[in-house]
């Protein structure tokens, strides 16, 4: 059987590198054969970037290579990928903002975003999971959840019964959602932030890391802090 040739939107370590390590887990029959970077140039590269690093084991592009595989960019990406055979893409990119630009995108010309759920999270029965999103190593999607588009749930994440994420939702590494939450779409839960039932978050909320959110926040934009967390300029 020969695979089906698929592309990473996104060459970051962080996560377009990882995913790219265990979709075909999840995705059977499926060939990673280029990385995407949706966008007229190449970001540069600074000797201090590297420096910066923590391990020297990071991998930087080099040229229109990345990690042994080519990297797909410019404004006619739609043409090239068609080009190169490829009908799926998996959305790997950090910004809310660009996640949707894509996958509006990709769906307009044809192409399929598919989700990508890895084999150790939990997702309980009756939730639902959106196109295009990625479900990270050990997160918990309980019973009636449901996630929007081309949402992230990185690892350790949990999501209780009944909650609803919003579409191009972030939820970082080990952050908690209790039961019968509402997070509006574009918003981002920090790393271990915690989220108390009932509470109602408005679009484009961001959550700091470690924060306790314990009332709800219903308008848009709100940054919030602390613990218990407040709003902040």
């Amino acid at each position: 059987m020969v695979s089906s040739r698929i592309a990473i939107a996104g060459f970051h370590e962080g996560l377009a590198g990882q995913v790219s390590s265990w979709f075909g887990l999840c995705l059977k029959g499926r060939k990673l054969a280029v990385y995407l970077h949706p966008e007229p140039e190449l970001p540069a590269t600074s000797p201090e970037a590297r420096i910066t690093r923590a391990s020297n084991r990071f991998v930087f592009p080099s040229g229109d290579n990345y990690r042994g595989l080519p990297i797909i960019y410019g404004e006619d990406w739609v043409a090239k990928l068609k080009k190169e055979n490829i009908s799926e893409i998996i959305c790997a990119l950090p910004n809310p903002e660009d996640r949707n630009v894509l996958y509006e995108t990709a769906r307009r010309h044809g192409f399929s975003v598919p989700s990508v759920v890895h084999p150790s999270a939990v997702v309980l029965s009756g939730a639902r999971i959106g196109n295009g999103s990625i479900i990270e190593p050990l997160a918990y999607i309980g019973l009636d959840v449901e996630v929007g588009i081309c949402s992230h749930l990185h690892a350790g994440a949990q999501v209780d019964h009944n909650s609803v994420l919003g579409d191009y939702v972030t939820i970082n590494p080990s952050a908690v959602i209790a039961g019968n939450v509402k997070v509006g779409e574009k918003s981002t839960i920090n790393m271990g932030a915690m989220i108390s039932n009932g509470v109602f978050l408005g679009e484009r909320t961001t959550v700091g890391a470690s924060a306790f959110v314990s009332s709800s926040f219903p308008e848009p934009g709100n940054r919030l802090f602390g613990i218990p967390a407040k709003q902040v300029a």
